[in-house]
């Protein structure tokens, strides 16, 4: 009787996958097995395992922590109230706002780039 994968103190490679949701796949694994990066594995004979301690470890390293900006307080996206949401919608001018070319005194629409429907669809 096999335990729940919560319980597995080791996931295989397909448990891995499922771990990360398909976003790294077999293959991915594999070469990363083979230029000694990512999580670390164990192999016994042909079986390769990665211990989840390892895989919670290895979460860690990458997680990205993201810090607020103080000196751009822009919206991520506005959308401007037009039927079925097909008008054109604002972002911010995220260039302007890594340079720091932008007065915090300035409204929204001077900071955005106004994006057709067509464009933002992409």
């Amino acid at each position: 009787m096999g335990h729940p994968m919560s319980d597995n103190k080791y996931l295989t490679v397909e448990e891995v996958v499922e771990r990360y949701r398909g976003a790294v796949t077999v293959s991915t694994l594999e070469s990363w097995r083979g230029m000694r990066i990512g999580p670390a594995f164990i192999k016994v004979g042909k079986a390769v395992l990665y211990p989840v301690e390892e895989l919670d470890v290895w979460d860690k390293k990458n997680m990205v922590v993201c810090k607020p900006n103080s000196s751009c307080s822009l919206p991520l996206t506005s959308r401007a109230r037009v039927p079925n949401n097909k008008g054109p919608h604002i972002e911010p001018d995220r260039q302007a706002c890594r340079r720091g070319k932008h007065s915090k005194t300035r409204n929204a629409a001077d900071q955005a780039t106004v994006v057709s429907p067509s464009a933002a669809s992409r």
